[in-house]
């Protein structure tokens, strides 16, 4: 179908019907973010009307995290020293800054006047303020919290080591830490308070005695170490110490082997260069350090060499399988522990410093560090660290929140004369559906002429066509009765003429066959005296030729009585009597001598009959030329 006149007015329609579209979804874009625009720049207005109160108020928390923090601090290790040395000894952290980064610096204060606690006081001060020092960096660190102290009573006067004592089971008992502490002092007249083993050689090697128990545990459940055991480990060939939730004294003779349980300690939490051959007893192939931990597990330490891998980590469950940590099994080898000992059971190292287990040869913690190193393991400092964190953080948002106000306003302004100028455009948008609706009429009706044009032009060809079949019937119809004027039994008549002519040309010919038969014979007169006197054999051919040209005649007379058959028996009168008088006459000579012509054909198919016969009678006794050995009947098919 031809598209109509109007569909390029309907398409430019649609153009501008998406155009207007278009404009209407910009225009409802800008809306949406001039509104949200709004919303942010009185957000960030409001943030900064409030900018003068929040500063004061992050500065006063700073102020008072570092007075929190710093007294806290203060008061522990003074309540720790003066239990232990008397009153009149004061420990003083001052916190500050070194390189951006904060630093602690401690100091003590005895009799009004300050002191540092490594290099101007006594041993003893060095001793309580490290123990305490330890405590505090193993909370804050949030491994588990255990400590195990290598004689940090050595620096204590034998008067005073119970005090210290006393001071370490408060501090398990207010931040619930274990300890485990070898001295070389009497401890036993505090049984009861704390838990005493000693060590003992016997025959069979080192033995641990229970010489006062300690608190017991409630439950499996509360997180803690319930028992030591070394096999085979330097000088100890099978001992096992229990551990209660308070503190555990190991003592012992001098060189019995009380700080192989620490150096034990040393070699599963922190291995490296802190396990060797060397801690294997002599004449053993693999020492072992088993450390029963809560909910019947088993933290199993073991160094073989030859092995691959020389030391193993193995954490066990009640039941003795191998426990998991992650999706992957707590069995690991190698110079270092595994990730999951310090992730799963909290031990282990922090930044490089051994905060769980101290050694005998260096008792002091963290006051020979750095000022920035002390506040750092202590997380001194940390809280206001985040403080000032916040308060940079805050200066930030003030900054970005003002330049949003600038630029927010501008954008603004620019938004609201673009949903102005929309709004104007959209208002004088013309009814697009009227008009579509118009232009769809109108290329209707252009379509309706279009048909009717299309059937008028076929109605004018369909006019042709029939003036001319009028033309051709009128033709017909004239002939017709031309054919109905003519006499009855001309055409008749006409064929047998005809017919006639063409018998006329079939004698000729067959006369010629019979001239050449003729020559044949006197060929065959002319034959030698000695051959065979052959009949006469003209005569067959002769009358086969006949025979020939008589059956063609019948057929062809046979053919002109068929089509002479339908003729009307009486003549036609034609308006012109005189001509159809001589017509008439004609046609009657012509059926007459076509008569004639029948009853000669009959006569001459009758002779044809007798020459055939005479003809086969002849050939049966003439089969084959005595000259020339051919068949005669081939001979004369040939002629």
């Amino acid at each position: 179908m031809r598209a109509g006149p109007a569909q390029p007015l309907l398409r430019r329609l649609d153009e501008v019907r998406r155009g207007f579209a278009v404009l209407e979804g910009r225009r409802d874009a800008v809306a949406r973010r001039a509104a949200t625009l709004r919303e942010n720049v009185a957000a960030a207005k409001g943030r900064l009307d409030a900018k003068p109160e929040v500063d004061a108020l992050l500065e006063e928390m700073q102020e008072a995290g570092h007075r929190r923090t710093l007294g806290s601090y203060e008061a522990m290790l003074s309540a720790i020293a003066q239990d232990v040395l008397g009153p009149g000894v004061a420990i003083r952290l001052a916190l500050g800054t070194e390189r951006g980064l904060p630093s602690l610096d401690i100091e003590a204060e005895q009799d009004g006047a300050r002191c540092s606690v490594l290099d101007g006081c006594g041993g003893s001060l060095n001793n309580v303020v490290s123990a305490g020092l330890r405590a505090i960096a193993t909370m804050k660190s949030g491994l588990r919290p255990f400590l195990a102290l290598d004689e940090a009573d050595c620096w204590i006067r034998p008067g005073r080591v119970q005090l210290f004592c006393h001071v370490l089971r408060r501090l398990s008992e207010r931040i619930g830490m274990q300890t485990l502490a070898v001295s070389h002092h009497d401890v036993s007249s505090l049984g009861g308070a704390i838990a005493i083993i000693g060590l003992e050689a016997r025959r069979e090697g080192v033995a641990a005695v229970v010489q006062a128990e300690g608190p017991a545990w409630p439950d499996e459940e509360i997180r803690g170490i319930r028992s030591i055991r070394l096999v085979n480990f330097g000088s100890i060939r099978d001992a096992t110490i229990p551990l209660g939730p308070g503190v555990t004294a190991i003592t012992g003779e001098n060189n019995i082997g009380k700080s192989r349980f620490i150096r034990a300690l040393r070699c599963v939490f922190y291995g490296g260069a802190e396990g060797g051959d060397g801690d294997i007893r002599h004449g053993q192939k693999q020492a072992e350090v088993e450390i029963a931990l809560e909910y019947g597990r088993r933290l199993l330490w073991s160094r073989r060499p030859g092995r691959n891998p020389v030391t193993l980590w193995t954490l066990f469950e009640r039941d003795g399988s191998v426990a998991e940590w992650k999706g992957g099994a707590c069995r690991a080898g190698g110079r270092l522990p595994p990730d999951w000992l310090r992730e799963a059971l909290g031990l282990g190292r922090v930044d490089e410093m051994d905060l769980q287990v101290s050694r005998q040869a260096a008792p002091v913690f963290l006051l020979g560090e750095t000022p920035s190193r002390r506040a750092s393991v202590l997380s001194l400092g940390r809280e206001s660290g985040y403080l000032r964190g916040m308060i940079e953080r805050h200066r930030q948002n003030c900054g970005e929140d003002s330049a949003l106000v600038r630029q927010g306003e501008a954008e603004l302004a620019v938004l609201e004369r673009e949903a102005a100028l929309l709004d104007a455009i959209l208002s004088r948008r013309p009814d697009l559906e009227t008009l579509r609706r118009v232009a769809e009429g109108a290329d209707a009706l252009a379509r309706t002429a279009d048909a009717t044009a299309d059937k008028a032009a076929a109605i004018e060809v369909r006019g042709g066509e029939i003036l001319a079949a009028r033309g051709a019937l009128e033709r017909m119809t004239e002939r017709l009765r031309a054919a109905e004027a003519m006499p009855d039994g001309a055409g008749a008549a006409l064929g047998a003429a005809d017919r006639a002519h063409w018998l006329a040309a079939r004698i000729s010919a067959a006369a010629k066959g019979e001239a050449r038969l003729s020559a044949a014979a006197a060929a065959c007169a002319r034959l030698p005296g000695d051959a065979p006197v052959l009949p006469d054999a003209s005569a067959p051919l002769a009358a086969e030729a006949t025979l020939r040209r008589a059956e063609a005649r019948v057929r062809g007379i046979g053919q002109a009585r068929a089509a002479l058959r339908p003729l009307p028996a009486a003549v036609p009168v034609p308006p012109d009597a005189d001509r159809a008088e001589a017509m008439a006459a004609r046609l009657l000579q012509g059926v007459e001598e076509a008569n004639a012509t029948e009853a000669a054909l009959r006569e001459a198919a009758s002779a044809v009959t007798a020459l055939e016969r005479a003809r086969e009678e002849a050939l049966a006794e003439m089969d084959v030329c005595p000259v020339c050995g051919g068949g005669l009947l081939a001979m004369a098919g040939a002629a």
